[in-house]
Parts: C-alpha cells; sequence; structure tokens
C-alpha cells in the first residue's frame, strides 16, 4: 500500500468517527442554525453546500447537524494540527468537509461518497432515496421536536 493510500485511509477513518458528532454538539445550542451564538458566520455560510436540499419542502435545509459537526472539527483544530503534524498532506478543513458532507457529497469524490455509504450501512438503510422518514428534524420551525 502506498503512503498517499494509507493517508486516504486515514483520512476516511477519521471523518467517518466524527461524521454525527454534530448530533451531540447541536443538542448542547439552545437555538437553531440562524440564531446559534454556537456556529460561526463561517460555518453557517457553509450550510448551502453541506446540507442537502429537500424538495418536498420546496428547497428547505436538512441535515444540519452537519454545521454543528464542522464547528466541533474547527473548534477542535489547533488538535487535529497536532494529531496531524507527521502527515503534511493531512488539512483539518478537507477532515471537516469529509465529515460534514456526508449527506451532501460532490458527485465526484469517492471519499465522500465511501463515508456517505458507510452512514447508510452504519444505520441498516439505503438513504440514497429521500424518505420522509429521515427528514431532519432540525429545521427552524421544528427545532424542539429534536430536543431531548
Amino acid at each position: 500500500m502506498t503512503e498517499a493510500t494509507k493517508q486516504n485511509r486515514n483520512k476516511i477513518h477519521l471523518a467517518s468517527l466524527l461524521h454525527d458528532i454534530g448530533k451531540f454538539y447541536q443538542r448542547t445550542d439552545e437555538v437553531s442554525v440562524s440564531k446559534s451564538e454556537h456556529l460561526t458566520a463561517e460555518i453557517k455560510r457553509l450550510e448551502d453546500t453541506f446540507c442537502p436540499l429537500d424538495i418536498k419542502t420546496k428547497g428547505k435545509r436538512t441535515h444540519k447537524h452537519v454545521l454543528w459537526t464542522a464547528q466541533f472539527i474547527k473548534d477542535l483544530e489547533k488538535q487535529f494540527r497536532n494529531i496531524f503534524i507527521k502527515e503534511s498532506d493531512v488539512s483539518v478543513d478537507q477532515i471537516m468537509r469529509m465529515a460534514a458532507v456526508h449527506h451532501n457529497p460532490s458527485p465526484g469524490s469517492e471519499m465522500e461518497l465511501i463515508i456517505q455509504k458507510a452512514d447508510h450501512y452504519s444505520s441498516g438503510a439505503d438513504r440514497s432515496k429521500l424518505d420522509e422518514a429521515w427528514k431532519d428534524a432540525s429545521e427552524e420551525e421544528n427545532w424542539d421536536s429534536l430536543k431531548m
């Protein structure tokens, strides 16, 4: 196995482990995306990139927990940089993107698609077909339904 292949595998492993950390991080927030003081403006701007559109709800964004995943990784950027000090090709922003875009991967990115498929398999369902059962409860009007 080449060094580049090992590095890509390590990136996929880490991004896969972190992909849903935002679900926990989000639950510590008191409000939704637009009102959150925990999400930086930089992360809020990524909503259109990371969160898929739900055509059934007239183009609203779903799976917003991924924004908190991105924020978690950004908040711990210094610690992640220390982990990757020996691996010059690993960028914290790349790990953040791979972890956060698992519901809206770029069609040409094999690594992002691998993480999406792993998410589908680990949940025991094929989420490739949008289904009402998988609708994200974190939309603005349903914010309280997410809270426990």
